[in-house]
């Protein structure tokens, strides 16, 4: 049997990250992680889009690092790859010094998060970073524009005791591109929250664990 093997873990187990160190993963996500329950602070929602951040630019890394390794052994040409790497790591720079500030200066507030509550527990759970391209045909983010850093969305969805917990978030300076998103999700009744969760999930969301 060549087949993968899967096993059953707990969610948390399963929704580690590996990219820190054993001090600073427990130091920095305490509020979220030995607490495991959800208040609705600031620091909690802050906590939850770093970790989103933290995990995409891990891999994002990961994968320039692969591509130019790639490059080099291929062609010998590696203008390619490093412009690639030069691109994902100025973009990524600009947010996780976002983040690294108000970790330091404990600025929890420069997100804005929408926080919505499902009476009944998902099977799943999304921690997620990413850039959402479009929403009614109106431009969020140009993928052709370099000159301008892209503006993310960071994506948690998990359960709770007899309810799951959806979060939402963006930079506050990024509110204004989101609006229209932000106030679809804020009205929808359950079955329009589905139905955008439902195209946003699987054509952006890389982190799943169900």
């Amino acid at each position: 049997n060549f087949g993968p093997e899967f096993e059953l873990v707990g969610r948390n187990e399963a929704t580690t990250f590996t990219g820190f160190c054993n001090k600073h993963d427990v130091d920095v996500f305490a509020p979220i992680e030995k607490d495991n329950f959800y208040k609705g602070t600031d620091e909690q929602h802050f906590l939850y889009a770093y970790r989103a951040f933290a995990r995409s630019y891990h891999k994002k890394l990961e994968e320039t690092k692969g591509l130019s390794l790639s490059q080099e052994t291929l062609s010998g040409n590696t203008d390619f790859s490093n412009n690639k790497k030069a691109l994902t790591e100025t973009d990524f720079k600009i947010y996780k010094n976002k983040f690294d500030t108000a970790i330091i200066n404990k600025t929890y507030d420069i997100l804005e998060t929408i926080c919505i509550k499902l009476n009944k527990e998902v099977r799943f759970a999304v921690n997620s970073y990413l850039q959402l391209k479009d929403y009614k045909n109106i431009i969020i983010n140009d993928f052709k524009n370099f000159t301008k850093p892209l503006k993310p969305l960071m994506i948690n969805i998990f359960p709770e005791i007899n309810e799951s917990i959806i979060l939402i978030s963006c930079f506050k300076e990024d509110c204004k591109n989101y609006k229209i998103f932000f106030e679809d999700i804020k009205n929808a009744n359950s079955s329009g929250l589905f139905l955008i969760l439902n195209n946003l999930i699987p054509k952006y969301c890389e982190n799943i664990i169900v």
